[in-house]
């Protein structure tokens, strides 16, 4: 009976003791596939960092400790020359806005070791000298563990074309808003539904009529043609030329409308236009005087003829 008891409990033991070797073999399994999976996705993540367009820098406090090829590419240095270096390094001594690149650096450096998230604009210097404006986002890392200073991430991507781009029109806004607004005669500016858009001083001056009185197109047909016939006319002839020039380009053929001014006076105008990106610019230029010219002229010569012609018959 014994022998049976000491036979159980050595079975007992080694299977006991086989189990804990096959769970620790499976533990250091688990382990090795968890290495290899960190290892893999490691690798695809240097890869990733490695071929990204923007500039990547791993900072360690106010120095370069790590970068990507963009970053080498970027400023034109190679790695060694760039590892190490502090930002306000690849800088001009002042940013645009006059202030020290060391010092606002060193404040933006500060701001994002205690955790905040920043996004800038800063202007760098390439090894050549020049210069170059980049979108910059700064991030705390990943604590790297106990000893170790702390890091943050600075993302670079040159905007220095888009800015120069985004510059040009809006001096061409600038340009476009200085001539119309100082032309000589009536202008105004629609969009293709209809809306008012701005008006010229010229407008205002010539007919009469401000913004607040004229919000929008519906008030225009109301007020420059009073007379519900006349204004149903000349509207179906605008409507069918602003569907034409937004659908097929071009410009407005010019015609002659007879609009009243606030003042009660009407006027002859020459109406024509073109359209300037999504919207319709409508000129108006009076020909009021010229046309009664042009009348009194052809009464004139009407007149002449009925003289020769009473003469011819006498």
């Amino acid at each position: 009976m014994n022998g049976l008891l000491a036979s159980a409990g050595i079975a007992g033991f080694v299977l006991g003791a086989v189990l804990t070797h096959l769970e620790a073999r499976r533990r250091t399994a688990r382990a090795r596939r968890r290495r290899r999976e960190g290892k893999q996705v490691l690798r695809e993540f240097q890869a990733m960092v490695e071929s990204a367009n923007d500039a990547m820098l791993l900072m360690e406090g106010a120095r370069i400790v790590e970068c990507n090829s963009a970053a080498l590419r970027m400023f034109g240095l190679t790695r060694s020359e760039l590892l190490g270096a502090h930002p306000a390094d690849l800088s001009p001594e002042f940013q645009p806005d006059g202030q020290s690149s060391m010092a606002l650096s060193s404040r933006n450096i500060e701001r994002t070791l205690a955790g905040e998230v920043q996004r800038i604009l800063w202007q760098h210097v390439r090894s050549g000298g020049e210069r170059f404006m980049a979108e910059v986002a700064l991030a705390p890392a990943m604590d790297a563990g106990p000893g170790t200073a702390p890091r943050f991430v600075a993302v670079l991507r040159d905007v220095t074309d888009t800015l120069r781009a985004s510059e040009a029109m809006q001096a061409s806004e600038q340009r476009f808003r200085q001539l119309f607004e100082l032309a000589p005669i009536p202008m105004v500016l629609t969009s293709a539904d209809g809306r008012l858009m701005a008006i010229n001083r010229q407008w205002t001056q010539v007919l009469g009529y401000g913004p607040e009185e004229v919000p929008d197109m519906a008030a225009w047909w109301r007020l420059a043609y009073p007379d519900a016939a006349y204004r149903a006319a000349v509207k179906a002839m605008w409507d069918k030329a602003i569907e034409r020039v937004v659908h097929q380009g071009g410009e407005l053929m010019p015609a002659v409308f007879r609009v009243q001014c606030k003042d009660g006076q009407s006027r002859d105008m020459r109406v024509g236009g073109a359209r300037i990106g999504d919207n319709v610019l409508t000129s108006f230029y009076d020909v009021t005087e010229q046309r009664a010219a042009q009348a009194a002229l052809q009464g004139l010569n009407a007149n002449l003829e009925a003289r020769v012609t009473e003469r011819t018959q006498a």
